[in-house]
């Protein structure tokens, strides 16, 4: 016996061994599939192609402003904040926000008509009329329903246009005039180089706007470039870059626009009430001044006494302090009015004079939170719930003024006291001058009080004018809006793309199949489990109607495969004294008993007297023929017959068959008899090649009984149906027994067509 027989079972317990890499295994199994890597490249590059063929490029649009931030203000800014009236404090987070804020992007819309678009077929594409369209569609009421509108227009002459639509198909319209239809009133003008279109279909797409500022909100990005420097990025893209240039202009030109006019809108609020007030004081002063100079006529004063000038001075004083104090008070007392009793006012009321510079900024928050609400009723509802968060930021501003102002009353009344507490000391001095003299004073005390009220109030005012005449915004334009890195496809790297995918998916595929196949599919299989002999692989038959491939092709591949095996158990039985094979298999439906018949044709065919034994005692039904009612092994073994009667002729002149008979009630016991030694040597002495077809080795054990007869024990393993584990227990339940004449057959495989030529391929 030779060391590869020895060390048949080797592999057994070596599962590792399954895993190892074969490069050559792993190339044949995958060329064998060429086809479908084929057809899976052809898809993947094709719509590799198709992809970059219908790709439209986009561009980055970018532009920078610079906002001013209060928080990094210079010291020469707050130097400047001493003479400024109306301040507000800017944080870059917040114009960032307000960047993006929906109402200023639909108004952008709006301004540039995004919301339509004009597009003309070019080749298998279609390109955007953005800035060169030959037409301009004008909806003159809002679009009808909720979807968008789309529509194409063949312009027949410079006045003339039809219509291509779902209803009104090849109807003819003009140019500028007026129109209604199933979605809204409308009409399209004709522009300088309609003309060049003449001929010419214009596809036109219509969006509500409210979609398309969605759409561009949510594409556009704004951001600090620099924590140390309020310097902002905008950034969109757009396949047009000069739509998203115009964009992003427009985009800046509406923020600083709303932003001046947020600016001026504050700024008249507070001229108007310094206004009301300088027209009070100017008849109040009018007054002190007339009774000043009656009552020195009146009483002939010329001067009064250095101490009297001493103690005016210290009440005026006092009282310039003391009217400072009074105009914040009364600032204070209209912006409580303004709160309790103007809910839906749109004016905020003036807050000159006020020092307390958190409700100079709450004043300013809620002004700008009023700004927001007015801009979207000028295009929403006000039932829209898009306006509940806004009003409870707008509730929760004006609370939070209210606890302002009372804690910054309590502490103006606390001084006002304190200072008329002084009033009335200094009237107790002034007391103690002439009664004529000490009643002058008391008019001129009157007459300066509004004088410096009048002259603080003024100055003020034109401050606050020439604030307002030069209205400035708070953004600088650092960099207009300009094109930067086109998007364009890689299109060497999306045709490898494909090219992996092509060859990945399939690859995939079957390694996913053979991953979880736990099926023989190859002689590197059976080679992983054990190292027995594989004596041949037999190709696949196709005729299902006769077994015999001898009788029916016997020039085919599976009859050549059949002689090639009959070779290499030729010389598997060279040192054997009798030619008896036995051929069996782990389970029904492995090919045994076609192997075990074309086997014995071979034979026949050779001119060698051979024999074949059908020892499936339980299924007499085989392919070799429906042997239920025939004279077989089952009723020799029950000696009810003679051997003689249970030898059978076939259609080979050289062949015998013995049937297996009727199916017995204890087919073990039988298939252990000391008969079938006699038979046995009553076969050795009248033929050259006994073959032995036996029950499946993983679910019975009749065949156990029959392998101490056999010279070679043959083992069928069918491609793709024996399992891997099962012919590995198989191959353990005899390695028990001590059987080692083993030999492996590959059945039913495929691969054997591409590993066959030279005149073998004839079907």
């Amino acid at each position: 016996m030779s060391i590869k027989e020895n060390d048949m079972y080797s592999n057994l317990n070596n599962f590792e061994h399954e895993d190892s890499f074969d490069f050559r295994q792993f190339l044949t199994k995958y060329m064998f599939h060429w086809r479908y890597f084929m057809i899976s490249l052809l898809v993947t590059v094709s719509l590799a192609i198709v992809y970059i063929y219908f790709y439209k490029p986009e561009y980055e649009i970018k532009a920078t402003l610079l906002i001013q931030d209060e928080r990094k203000a210079s010291n020469e800014k707050a130097s400047l904040q001493e003479i400024e009236v109306n301040q507000s404090s800017k944080l870059v987070e917040n114009e960032i926000e307000v960047l993006k804020s929906r109402n200023l992007i639909l108004q952008v819309v709006n301004a540039l008509e995004l919301a339509t678009r004009y597009q003309i077929k070019s080749g298998y594409k279609k390109r955007d009329l953005y800035s060169e369209s030959p037409v301009q569609l004008k909806m003159l009421n809002q679009l009808v329903g909720d979807e968008d509108v789309e529509f194409e227009i063949l312009i027949k002459n410079n006045k003339t246009f039809i219509l291509h639509d779902a209803i009104d198909k090849n109807k003819e319209y003009n140019f500028n005039q007026d129109y209604k239809n199933e979605f809204g009133a409308w009409k399209l003008e004709a522009v300088n180089n309609v003309e060049d279109f003449i001929g010419e279909t214009i596809k036109v797409s219509v969006s509500s706007p409210e979609r398309t500022a969605n759409f561009f909100q949510e594409n556009l990005e704004v951001q600090m470039l620099n924590e140390d420097a309020p310097v902002v990025s905008l950034m969109v893209s757009d396949e047009l870059a000069q739509r998203g240039k115009d964009f992003l202009n427009t985009l800046i030109e509406h923020y600083n626009s709303a932003s001046i006019a947020a600016k001026a809108t504050k700024n008249q609020s507070t001229l108007n009430f310094i206004d009301q007030r300088l027209a009070s004081l100017s008849g109040e002063l009018n007054t002190s001044e007339a009774e000043v100079e009656n009552f020195r006529k009146s009483r002939g004063l010329t001067n009064i006494t250095s101490q009297s000038e001493v103690y005016l001075e210290n009440v005026q004083a006092n009282d310039t302090r003391l009217n400072e104090v009074n105009v914040q008070l009364n600032v204070i007392d209209g912006i409580e009015t303004f709160l309790n009793t103007s809910e839906k006012a749109e004016n905020l009321p003036s807050v000159v004079g006020i020092s307390d510079p958190g409700l100079n900024q709450l004043i300013q928050q809620l002004s700008q939170l009023q700004n927001k609400k007015a801009e979207l009723l000028a295009t929403t509802p006000e039932n829209n719930p898009v306006f509940n968060p806004l009003n409870r930021q707008i509730n929760a501003t004006r609370e939070a003024i209210k606890n302002n102002i009372v804690n910054t009353k309590l502490a103006l009344v606390n001084i006002k006291q304190e200072l008329e507490s002084f009033n009335l000391k200094y009237e107790s001095s002034i007391r103690s001058i002439p009664s004529q003299e000490r009643q002058l004073i008391g008019i001129k005390r009157q007459q300066t009080i509004k004088e410096d009220l009048y002259i603080y109030l003024l100055q003020k005012k034109e401050e606050l004018s020439l604030s307002y005449a030069a209205t400035l915004t708070d953004a600088r334009i650092i960099d207009s809006a300009y094109s930067g890195t086109e998007k364009s496809p890689k299109k060497l790297i999306i045709l490898a793309i494909a090219i992996m995918l092509g060859l990945g998916f399939p690859a995939g595929l079957i390694y996913a199949k053979e991953s979880l196949k736990n099926t023989i599919s190859s002689q590197e299989d059976v080679e992983a489990i054990t190292n027995a002999r594989i004596l041949g692989k037999v190709f696949h038959h196709n005729n299902k109607q006769e077994n015999n491939v001898f009788v029916t092709s016997p020039d085919d591949k599976t009859a050549e495969t059949f002689r090639t095996l009959r070779t290499n158990i030729n010389f598997a039985l060279r040192s054997s004294v009798d030619r008896i094979i036995l051929v069996t298999s782990c389970v029904s439906g492995e090919g045994k008993t076609f192997n075990a018949l074309n086997i014995a044709a071979s034979y026949a065919q050779m001119g060698k007297k051979t024999i074949l034994l059908n020892f499936d005692l339980r299924n007499p039904n085989s392919i070799i023929g429906d042997t239920q009612n025939s004279a077989g092994l089952s009723l020799f073994l029950n000696d009810e017959i003679t051997m003689d009667e249970i030898i059978h002729g076939s259609e080979f002149a050289n062949l015998d068959i013995i049937h297996s008979g009727p199916v017995p009630s204890n087919p073990l016991d039988l298939m252990e008899k000391e008969i079938i030694k006699d038979l046995f040597d009553f076969l050795k002495k009248n033929y050259e090649y006994i073959i032995i077809d036996t029950p499946p080795l993983a679910q019975v054990s009749d065949a156990l009984t029959i392998f101490k007869f056999a010279s070679l024990n043959l083992i069928i393993a069918r491609c793709n149906i024996t399992k891997k584990r099962l012919l590995r227990v198989v191959l353990s339940e005899l390695k028990n027994k001590n059987i080692n004449n083993l030999s492996i057959v590959l059945n039913d495989n495929k691969l054997i067509s591409e590993q066959m030529g030279y005149g073998y391929n004839k079907r």
